[in-house]
């Protein structure tokens, strides 16, 4: 099996694959609002179609059917699990992209469209890596399984019960997942050896049954200012979370982990890094190795917006009758989810804000790590390098940790985003060419875990 003909039929067949995608990112599958899911997952499922993925399924366990698609046909070779997801994160504030967020227009080079990166492009590259593969040799290289699902950008808040319900067709040695972008200053893949948990709430103040004029403001509670004073306490001018217990059963980096941050820095142009984020420094203050130690391997606070009373244009004099901050808490190993909610509650409580209401909209509690040393992390590792012609950043851990909970296989996380891919943000993209390297990342990966002994 030559894997420089396949390598040559991707490139051939580009112009077919760009067209394939952007119908794919026209259809606004945002799981948020529950919106066009349906039409998402028979998409998928065209793809794997058109591809000649024998076996496809539309499965469901309570939420937007799972694609599942199987190839099975070696008994002497390892199966390798594809994960992704074809729904997407919400497209505001709309008035901020340069082209219609589902148009996928194409504009200076770059497919403009939300899930370009997050995470339709890494769908689409498992299809077509898939289709290069049966077209050219007529057989994949390794046995493949496909799971794609419509509930990621929530939570996957049904993915728990359709490992139960389905865990013995999704069995395999591995799974990998294409979802993000490539490092901002090397331009190589980052390869994710764990995933943290996450807790994402609201917290919501009710003041007075309608908004009150505010001259009367001595007189009424504002619900707004009795939020901040209680997100106040939760971190402190550092970021540290200030929730008592909250760290109980954190387990911290090892000097492995450290070693290869330590490598990272060394590695990646700090100006480079700073000017991805647009930022002067990083947060309060942290050196490059402290932030990047707390972004791979430490737990956060995030307020992700407040809403409270009138925001419009002009001015408008009231206490609002209501104010809702959305969060997420970044949970590594080995903090849980529900526990963390626990915490977060008495917490609230124990400092007199008990008025203040807690609304959990997702959980996701198995945060996990894998060595380096595993063959899947081998594999990715060799393929990103060369595949974009220089090593990969390499992470312990960071944010598919219910399948490794449920069916106990490694998993390992890798994407290949252009650097600017503003995946969750406006004017999210993709570039042809690093479509057609994300292509290539896929196929290699297959390739290279199919020579692998059983």
């Amino acid at each position: 099996m030559s894997i420089e003909k396949i390598f040559e039929y991707i490139d051939a067949h580009i112009d077919e694959t760009v067209r394939d995608f952007q119908n794919y990112l026209r259809i606004p599958s945002v799981s948020a609002r529950g919106q066009a899911l349906k039409e998402g997952a028979l998409y998928t499922k065209k793809l794997l179609e058109e591809a000649g993925v024998p076996d496809i399924q539309l499965l469901e366990a309570g939420g937007p059917d799972v694609v599942v698609g199987n190839d099975s046909a070696f008994t002497d070779k390892k199966t390798l699990l594809c994960y992704g997801h074809y729904d997407v994160q919400p497209e505001d504030p709309v008035d901020q992209w340069i082209a219609p967020p589902f148009s996928a227009d194409i504009v200076d080079g770059k497919i403009i469209a939300r899930g370009a990166t997050d995470n339709k492009g890494g769908v689409i590259a498992f299809a077509k890596a898939y289709e290069a593969f049966k077209k050219v040799e007529g057989k994949a290289p390794v046995n493949l399984k496909f799971l794609f699902e419509g509930e990621e950008e929530i939570g996957s808040p049904h993915l728990d019960d359709f490992c139960i319900k389905y865990g013995d067709i999704l069995e395999a040695d591995g799974m990998h997942c294409l979802d993000g972008g490539v490092n901002p200053s090397r331009l190589s893949p980052e390869i994710e050896l764990g995933l943290k948990g996450i807790l994402y709430v609201e917290l919501i103040k009710h003041g007075p049954k309608k908004d009150v004029y505010s001259g009367s403001s001595v007189m009424v509670e504002n619900p707004v200012w009795r939020l901040v004073h209680a997100l106040s306490t939760l971190v402190d001018e550092k970021g540290k979370i200030l929730i008592e217990g909250w760290y109980d059963d954190y387990v911290p980096p090892t000097e492995t982990d450290l070693d290869l941050i330590r490598r990272e820095v060394e590695e990646t142009s700090e100006k480079a890094l700073l000017e991805h984020f647009g930022v002067e420094q990083f947060a309060y203050g942290k050196s490059m190795f402290e932030a990047l130690s707390e972004r791979h391997y430490g737990s956060s606070a995030t307020i992700n917006g407040i809403v409270g009373g009138y925001t419009g244009e002009g001015s408008k004099t009231i206490v609002p009758s209501s104010a809702l901050a959305k969060m997420d808490f970044r949970l590594p190993p080995d903090m849980n989810d529900k526990k963390q909610l626990e915490k977060l509650r008495s917490h609230l409580d124990k400092h007199g804000f008990g008025d203040i209401e807690i609304r959990c909209l997702s959980g996701r509690g198995y945060p996990y790590k894998i060595p380096i040393t595993e063959a899947l992390s081998q594999v990715i590792i060799k393929a990103s390098t060369e595949i974009f012609g220089c090593a990969p950043a390499i992470y312990g851990l960071t944010q598919e940790d219910i399948i490794r909970h449920h069916l106990g296989m490694p998993v390992v996380l890798t994407g290949f985003g252009p650097p600017d891919c503003n995946l969750h943000a406006p004017n999210e993209n993709m570039t042809i060419d690093y479509l057609r390297k994300g292509i290539k990342y896929a196929a290699l990966i297959m390739y290279e875990y199919g020579k692998l002994p059983k």
